[in-house]
């Protein structure tokens, strides 16, 4: 009964229009490396107006999991039709204008977006190029699993130049999406959060991984046990001396250590400013200016909500 209701739901808001197995077809032969390259692009822009001119490229996998309390037997092939449909709509509409993006149906339980970038974009987002790529795997995996209760996982690759290099792109992506087997409860990966050129060629190990990710904690703590008191740090800027993601580190430091990652800086600011506090004659100002925080008001306020009392109580 759950499931009929959902998929009641889906039929009244989702619309089936005609499939384009063709225009999926090329899309996927294209990725793939099957077939003559530059007649499959010529072919995606007479039939279908697809221009894929770039020159840069990056590709999200989004693998689809079906709703809570749905098993695959329980849907009709329409209804797994619909499901995937409603992705598509849903993937679209959060692209939007702001992305040029190619998004299409890669198998019963995927949907495949490449992004391009024409030069200019590319050097404009290049410093910020993961945290924009991140910000849009969690946006997909939020808002999918907000309107269809879908709990899916996204694989992203990295930006390559080239439409030589989309099958590479596709590979990347996948193998991102194999990560999800190693860390169950997040859902979001980026190619370039693994240090691939420590592996053989097959497949890292568990133990490799796990190997990796302490690394990663550990860099990121020392350099935050260093540099806490620097006005202006961010989770950007730690996750990019780290070489990942903001999202994948906050995730690791949180497993890793228990602490949010913020957390852990404002602990360690917190600890600092009770101690000059109780051991110096520094004002509140001064204390402030040591401790990272460019307000005394702000100081104040994040200190009475750790301590549950004021700068100047605890003094006295």
């Amino acid at each position: 009964a759950a499931s009929e209701a959902v998929m009641s739901e889906l039929r009244e808001q989702f619309r089936m229009e005609e499939p384009a197995p063709e225009k999926d077809g090329l899309l996927g032969q294209l990725l793939g490396g099957a077939g003559d390259q530059q007649a499959i692009l010529d072919a995606l822009a007479q039939r279908y107006g697809i221009s894929l001119y770039g020159p840069h490229y990056s590709i999200i996998i989004v693998s689809l999991n079906l709703p809570s309390g749905i098993r695959k037997q329980q849907l009709l092939p329409k209804d797994s039709e619909l499901l995937q449909y409603a992705a598509l709509n849903i993937i679209n509409e959060l692209m939007g204008e702001e992305w040029n993006h190619v998004i299409f149906s890669s198998d019963d339980q995927e949907v495949t977006v490449m992004i391009q970038w024409d030069g200019k974009k590319a050097e404009e987002i290049n410093v910020d190029k993961i945290n924009q790529l991140d910000m849009i795997g969690r946006s997909l995996h939020f808002n999918l699993h907000k309107y269809l209760r879908l709990s899916c996982v996204v694989g992203i690759s990295q930006i390559l130049k080239g439409t030589e290099f989309l099958t590479t792109l596709k590979e990347q992506a996948r193998r991102a999406l194999l990560r999800h087997a190693d860390h169950p409860d997040h859902y979001v990966f980026y190619y370039g959060d693994f240090d691939w050129s420590r592996y053989a060629a097959q497949e890292p190990t568990a133990d490799e991984l796990n190997a990796q990710n302490n690394v990663i904690v550990d860099r990121a703590k020392s350099y935050i046990d260093h540099n806490y008191a620097q006005k202006g740090l961010t989770l950007h800027e730690v996750a990019q001396r780290n070489h990942v993601s903001p999202n994948y580190l906050s995730y690791l430091f949180k497993k890793k250590t228990g602490f949010n990652l913020w957390e852990y800086v404002i602990k360690l600011r917190m600890e600092e400013s009770r101690r000059l506090l109780t051991t110096t004659d520094l004002r509140r100002y001064e204390i402030s200016e040591q401790v990272g925080y460019e307000s005394p008001e702000h100081f104040s306020k994040i200190f009475k909500k750790y301590f549950g009392m004021s700068p100047s109580e605890l003094k006295k």
